[in-house]
């Protein structure tokens, strides 16, 4: 049962990022849709006990996630003289610094016993897999739900 609901969670979050890329629907899908679904994921596979500590470490989370999901870090651009073209915007860094950061959002659940490490660890796996489908995909569906399934598929690794 456990396993049917991390593969719903990983389809949603899939969704909800594609949804947030999509000019159709609100932005705010990938943001506040891939960070609920993070939380709940945690929740399903971790099993914490649920007390005011892990209110606050999980709503520090949710906007740590929210942020990290709202930017695609192109700042590098210009820090790194790359142009900005229409539609080559993001570049394989990009896409490294956006997996690696939405992986460290998780940080706070240091709290509730993660190591650290398995965070970090979490965040380079997130960021290199990302990297890897942007950079090798030209359909962009594919591309976007892999990224945004990428973010619950890597969660495991925090139970090392």
């Amino acid at each position: 049962m456990l396993t049917l609901l991390f593969i719903i969670l990983v389809y949603l979050s899939a969704v909800f990022y594609r949804w947030g890329g999509d000019d159709t629907h609100n932005p705010k899908w990938r943001d506040w849709g891939c960070s609920l679904i993070t939380l709940c994921s945690l929740l399903c596979i971790h099993r914490f006990v649920v007390n005011h500590t892990t209110f606050v470490v999980f709503f520090t989370t949710f906007l740590l996630s929210w942020s990290a999901l709202s930017t695609y870090h192109k700042w590098l651009n210009k820090l790194l003289n790359k142009p900005q073209y229409f539609m080559t915007d993001a570049y394989w860094f990009n896409w490294l610094a956006h997996g690696f950061f939405v992986g460290l959002a998780s940080l706070p659940v240091i709290y509730l016993g993660i190591s650290w490490y398995l965070i970090v660890l979490r965040g380079i796996v997130l960021g290199l897999t990302m990297m890897i489908i942007s950079e090798n995909s030209k359909n962009v569906l594919f591309e976007e739900m892999g990224r945004g399934s990428l973010i619950i598929l890597t969660l495991p690794i925090l139970l090392i």
